[in-house]
């Protein structure tokens, strides 16, 4: 296992481009972007730089989100509304254990209150890339 503490999609692009197709294959990558979807310095999202190493049509994603789309919404700052996962290179179990989490935890808050009397219902989707 090898741990490495960088900031932004330029650290992660500098540690893919070094694995070949077979380290690849047996890589476990967590990346934990505060905003996964905001493009960095070279225009790459840490989302599709964690991506560029997948095979296409293999990479799997998961997120279970409030339905509220804005913080305001919420009575109060969460943070973050939601939560995802991308899995590349897993075996269909895996990703069918991951796909009833999100299903659970959504069918568990359907109809739920927050303090502030909002909804809490949760939204489960998944996709591939």
């Amino acid at each position: 296992m090898r741990l490495v503490e960088g900031d932004g999609a330029s650290t992660l692009d500098g540690e893919l481009a070094g694995l070949t197709e077979d380290e690849v294959t047996g890589t476990f990558l967590h990346v934990d972007p505060y905003r996964p979807l905001e493009p960095g310095p070279g225009g790459q999202t840490p989302l599709l730089s964690a991506l560029h190493k997948a095979i296409a049509g293999r990479a799997w994603f998961v997120e279970v989100y409030l339905l509220a789309e804005d913080p305001s919404e919420v009575g109060f700052d969460p943070g973050v509304l939601g939560c995802g996962i991308v899995a590349c290179n897993f075996a269909e179990e895996t990703l069918a254990a991951c796909r009833r989490l999100g299903e659970e935890l959504a069918y568990i808050y359907t109809g739920a209150k927050l303090p502030n009397g909002c909804d809490g219902t949760l939204e489960f989707e998944e996709g591939t890339f």
